[in-house]
């Protein structure tokens, strides 16, 4: 579930991340100001609106800074302190994001082992990796 906090007592929930980002979206623009979208079970802020997001999907950037949640399509097993950010289908990789900074895990579905790095470049390297034969 992914919570929207809309006032100091209203909370909208979505099962959804698109639905909830959608909502955010929405009221920043009426509203103005920031809202965030928290994953429930893990209580990592997934998604932040802002003036600057906003702008960012006018212009066709997808992203802003560790904001991005995608679910898995393939058996991705879940890890307490972490949410999958992004995966990788053809080699069956998910890289999670940590709920710190600094924390990335990647995940090999084809070995089931996975391996902690500190940041998108060091995980981007390693999936390069994996799609060449390295196996975890």
């Amino acid at each position: 579930m992914y919570n929207v906090q809309i006032d100091a007592d209203k909370v909208k929930s979505y099962t959804r991340l698109n639905d909830a980002t959608t909502l955010a979206d929405k009221l920043a623009s009426e509203q103005g100001g920031e809202f965030k979208v928290v994953h429930e079970e893990t209580e990592a802020v997934v998604y932040v609106t802002s003036p600057k997001a906003l702008r960012n999907k006018e212009t066709g950037e997808h992203f802003t800074p560790w904001t991005r949640v995608e679910t898995p399509k393939h058996v991705a097993p879940e890890f307490a302190g972490f949410v999958p950010a992004y995966t990788r289908r053809r080699i069956g990789a998910t890289v999670y994001r940590g709920q710190e900074k600094g924390s990335w895990r990647v995940f090999d579905g084809r070995t089931g082992r996975y391996q902690d790095v500190a940041n998108t470049t060091e995980s981007r390297h390693l999936l390069t990796a994996m799609k060449n034969g390295l196996m975890l």
